[in-house]
């Protein structure tokens, strides 16, 4: 009976490994991917109420535009409310309150939305948002987003002033794509704190990779370098199991 090689088996394991590992990088451009935003820079909170809203205009660089992260603060009813029933008490207020999320399309040179331009309309539960955070919105891809002006909007109209919630608001403009409108007024320098997603189709990956092959020799080397290493360990693992699975001698 044939005994494989001291070492073999490790090595074997760990070129599998690698294949494996290349797989899944290579499918990773597959996901939702941002693409424009406000991080968390000077933030400050506005209470959404009534028929207090808030927006944000911006601009998709791509197609399949699929995912708005907002950050979003709990009912201020909540602050201080340590004990199960307490916070029970504050939440049975909250079932059956959503913030209503609204996408419009913003033609060239409008700063105003219309309802003929609205995209879609969301609904998230208030009693949801039980923690300080990015609040995840997805919906079907828009696969004419590509070079695209959109506007979203926040409202919570069912919400009384008490138990508001609350949107992250930044101070510093790191994004100069759009601005904050608060109340229908736009604000200089004030953006809400939000990520836009796409969805990343073989396709765009595809296309994505071919540019950055031509743009950057460094980045280029290295793939052609792990995808021969790839192939050369995938051709070793063939011809081993093919020999292991030849006639064998007692």
């Amino acid at each position: 009976m044939r005994l494989p090689r001291k070492g073999a088996f490790d090595v074997a394991r760990g070129l599998k490994a690698l294949i494996v590992l290349v797989a899944l990088v290579s499918l990773a451009g597959c996901v939702d991917v941002p693409i424009v935003g406000q991080g968390g820079y000077g933030e400050s909170k506005f209470n959404l109420y009534g028929e207090r809203r808030v927006g944000q205009e911006f601009f998709s660089t791509d197609r399949n535009l699929n995912r708005i992260d907002i950050w979003l603060n709990p009912s201020r009813a909540l602050k201080g409310k340590d004990s199960v029933l307490e916070r029970r008490e504050v939440l049975g207020r909250l079932t059956g309150k959503n913030v209503i999320f609204r996408l419009y399309e913003l033609p060239s040179g409008s700063i105003e939305p219309t309802e003929e331009r609205r995209v879609l309309t969301l609904r998230l539960p208030t009693r949801k948002i039980r923690n300080a955070s990015l609040y995840q919105l997805s919906f079907k891809s828009l696969p004419d987003s590509q070079r695209q002006r959109y506007f979203l909007e926040l409202q919570a109209p069912d919400l009384s002033r008490d138990l508001a919630v609350s949107v992250g608001i930044t101070h510093i403009d790191r994004y100069s794509e759009g601005r904050a409108v608060l109340n229908g007024v736009p604000v200089d320098g004030r953006d809400l704190r939000f990520l836009p997603f796409i969805r990343m189709n073989s396709r765009m990956v595809a296309s994505s990779a071919y540019s950055r092959f031509r743009a950057d020799t460094p980045f280029t080397l290295f793939w052609l370098g792990l995808i021969g290493l790839t192939a050369g360990a995938t051709i070793w693992l063939w011809r081993r199991d093919d020999r292991e699975g030849g006639p064998e001698n007692d």
